[in-house]
């Protein structure tokens, strides 16, 4: 999942899903979907339940279950949760949230909104099957959000869904990227198409580049790229015009690199300072001070909650006061209306989802909700 760093196994063979898998996570949750071959497994949680099934707090919360119309109710804060997908939908004017896996270890695939400082439940009636671990970003050269893979519940998904007008519509595409979760994926302005790298796949972790536009998935791998990667973080650099990767893990442990991407080309950055190699840190471009802002994520020694800007090829580390928990497999992005870094949940250091809607701007994290 987004989340620590224990994700499903879903190679046959090469997976184990069994009860002691189950056992060992999140302190006894259930675990029908699987580990990684060398990632602990007291580290990730591995969800359960029915794709598309909402849990029963969500529909509670809902008010109206079942309307086709969404719900606005001041009150109203998405089920607390991790390893879900957020972006900004620039054509709608809103931040779009989905699925995810809450406190039950339940799949979930509600779609909700943010704008103006309040959540709103969306009832879209055609949706994405629950997931964890999927990669949405928005597609500004096509105008809506594209959301891609993901696992939900027992193996690991290729499929490819848009988002435009508060619907969700599921793309049918000449190829595809194969199977896999745990990716990341970032619209690469310079370029004008959506990029996506690596993850963990039916054979293993992946170090394969994609760009997607016009409904056309591209396989754009050449012979110089990142080492293959599950769990990186990735933003685009406005100021600077380029794509930025960071972090992960491979084969060989965690990765502390720096990758820019464009033109259809990776570089290995060295700068002087920058963080320490972890997994499932949320990024995003920050575009009223101008940097990308990178937070949290998951390394040996657990959850970590700093705050880094990245800027000109350098990484600054920040010491806001007040700053949210230490947490990994939480969601990120700039919230365009409202002009500000919007986060939300993700796992903490109890091992079970936070709740809680925070802003960063001018270098300083607030509440929100």
């Amino acid at each position: 999942m987004p989340s620590r760093g224990t994700m499903a196994a879903v190679l046959i063979g090469m997976f184990l899903v069994s009860t002691l898998v189950g056992s060992m996570i999140f302190g006894g949750l259930a675990a029908a979907a699987p580990v990684l071959p060398g990632v602990s497994p007291s580290i990730h949680a591995a969800p359960t339940g029915s794709d598309g099934a909402v849990s029963l707090a969500d529909a509670e919360q809902s008010l109206h279950p079942g309307s086709a119309a969404s719900v606005v109710h001041s009150a109203y804060i998405p089920t607390p949760r991790a390893d879900a997908v957020m972006a900004y939908d620039a054509k709608d004017g809103y931040v779009v949230l989905f699925g995810g896996v809450n406190k039950t270890s339940a799949l979930l695939s509600d779609t909700s909104k943010f704008v103006g400082g309040k959540w709103t439940l969306l009832h879209p009636t055609i949706h994405p099957a629950a997931r964890y671990n999927a990669v949405m970003a928005y597609d500004a050269k096509d105008g809506y959000v594209v959301l891609f893979g993901g696992a939900p519940g027992s193996g690991v998904s290729n499929d490819t869904w848009k988002f435009i007008g508060g619907a969700w519509h599921k793309l049918t595409t000449s190829q595809s990227p194969p199977a896999r979760y745990d990716s990341a994926m970032a619209y690469d302005s310079a370029d004008g198409y959506l990029v996506l790298f690596g993850g963990y796949g039916y054979s293993g972790i992946l170090s394969d580049t994609w760009t997607f536009a016009g409904g056309v998935w591209t396989n754009v791998t050449n012979s110089h790229h990142p080492p293959a990667t599950f769990a990186p973080s990735m933003a685009y650099d406005a100021k600077d015009g380029y794509v930025v990767l960071f972090g992960g893990k491979g084969n060989t442990g965690y990765i502390s690199h720096t990758w820019t991407f464009v033109g259809g080309s990776w570089t290995k950055l060295a700068p002087s300072s920058h963080p320490s190699g972890r997994i499932f840190a949320t990024m995003s471009y920050d575009s009223k001070d101008g940097y990308v802002v990178l937070f949290g994520g998951f390394i040996s020694s657990g959850v970590q909650g700093d705050t880094w800007t990245y800027s000109g090829g350098s990484w600054t580390k920040l010491t806001p006061s007040p700053s949210p928990n230490a947490r990994d497999s939480a969601c990120m992005t700039y919230d365009g209306k409202d002009h500000y870094v919007l986060l939300f949940d993700g796992f903490g250091a109890s091992t079970l989802p936070l709740s809680g809607t925070w802003k960063f701007v001018g270098g300083s994290w607030t509440k929100l909700l």
